[in-house]
């Protein structure tokens, strides 16, 4: 079973895909301009790259505690949903808490924690925890964000 995680914001998506359990692709993708129509469009666009060329079976998406109500927001949201649909896809959101969660049933952990047990389980991803704890304004917590949302739809789907 292949998944496909996505961690959206109107400024940057987080892409990763689990492949039985192995992770096979991760990014950030920077999208800097203001929001509008053709921006969500090459986001949509750049999903749906990655459903093509890895045949995912599942989408999960990283969600907000609490949803924000920004217009952008929401129209990506929206859009993400209007597109698995239309690929009979049923998207599966899972928020901050709820991934926490899964990954550490029994701690109470924080989002820094939880990057770090992400980089742990899937140690290609050492590096990109390691830069980001240097970074002043996070960049690669959206891919770390989409790896374990990825992970968690894995666990909770596959028969393993």
């Amino acid at each position: 079973m292949v998944v496909l995680g996505i961690s959206p914001s109107t400024r940057k998506l987080g892409l990763a895909c689990i492949d039985g359990g192995e992770l096979i692709k991760w990014q950030t993708v920077p999208y800097s301009q203001k929001w509008n129509q053709h921006k969500s469009r090459r986001m949509i666009a750049k999903i749906a790259e990655l459903v093509n060329t890895y045949g995912i079976h599942a989408i999960a998406v990283k969600v907000p505690d609490d949803l924000p109500i920004a217009r952008g927001f929401v129209e990506l949201i929206g859009a993400i949903n209007v597109f698995c649909e239309q690929r009979n896809y049923r998207p599966i959101y899972y928020s901050l808490s709820d991934i926490k969660k899964q990954i550490a049933p029994k701690e109470k952990i924080n989002k820094a924690m939880l990057m770090f047990y992400i980089s742990e389980l899937y140690p290609e991803l050492t590096k990109v925890y390691e830069r980001e704890k240097l970074l002043k304004n996070p960049y690669y917590e959206k891919t770390l964000e989409a790896v374990a949302v990825a992970h968690c739809l894995y666990h909770t789907t596959s028969p393993n």
